[in-house]
């Protein structure tokens, strides 16, 4: 399987093993592209809204 989020303002600049899942990496001094930010958690809630998303160990149910 592979991490199943557009990033067309290619912000994920981190992959963790295999594909399956991806990060963003900040540092203090960098810029946040807000609108990109944005439009990738609104494509993130999307998503998740209409597959089934296994939770996390920490999440509240």
């Amino acid at each position: 399987m592979r991490a199943q989020l557009d990033d067309p303002k290619q912000l994920f600049n981190a992959g963790l093993s295999g594909n399956k899942w991806r990060a963003i990496d900040l540092r203090e001094e960098d810029k946040i592209d807000k609108p990109g930010l944005r439009a990738l958690l609104r494509g993130a809630i999307a998503y998740n809204s209409k597959h089934s998303v296994p939770k996390s160990k920490g999440s509240r149910a």
